[in-house]
């Protein structure tokens, strides 16, 4: 019975290493070919880009100062919702939108951006007279809200008046 067992376990590693000396063949045929064995990351499928919006909320006067907001005067603004795209892309597709707002002598034009819960996000003013350049171009400043703290509805309460 013993005689057997150990005759099993020689077929076994007999067996195991052919099976290995046939790999490393392979292998070595594979590379004086060219080939090269499958990437450990998953290849990129080429998908289509996802297109960014730019959603108009509302657009109108803001009719007196708001301090809170850092908004110094009255001035053309517009209430928007982007996502995913670059904010001077989509302040550029309003510019139709903002030259209905500004009027002669308004410095700067303010673009709400919201969240998709209606909190304002982020506050642009551009300079009023320069929609003749393209938007990363013009003079334009930020200032940021924290998400969800300030709702957007709070500028018709300080003064924002819609022209829709």
């Amino acid at each position: 019975m013993s005689n057997n067992r150990s005759f099993s376990w020689s077929g076994l590693a007999v067996v195991i290493v052919f099976v290995l000396g046939l790999g490393l063949l392979l292998v070595a045929g594979a590379k004086s070919l060219g080939l090269r064995p499958f990437s450990p990351t998953p290849t990129v499928v080429p998908t289509a880009t996802p297109v960014g919006s730019v959603v108009l909320i509302d657009y109108g006067r803001l009719t007196r100062p708001i301090l809170e907001l850092h908004v110094d005067e009255s001035a053309g603004a517009i209430i928007m919702y982007v996502e995913g795209m670059a904010y001077s892309v989509a302040i550029e597709s309003l510019d139709a939108t903002a030259r209905l707002v500004v009027l002669p002598g308004d410095k700067w034009v303010y673009y709400f951006d919201t969240t998709s819960d209606s909190s304002l996000y982020v506050i642009f003013r551009c300079s009023a007279d320069q929609f003749n350049r393209p938007a990363p171009e013009r003079t334009c400043q930020i200032s940021t809200v924290s998400p969800g703290t300030v709702p957007a509805s709070i500028l018709y309460d300080l003064g924002f008046e819609s022209s829709q």
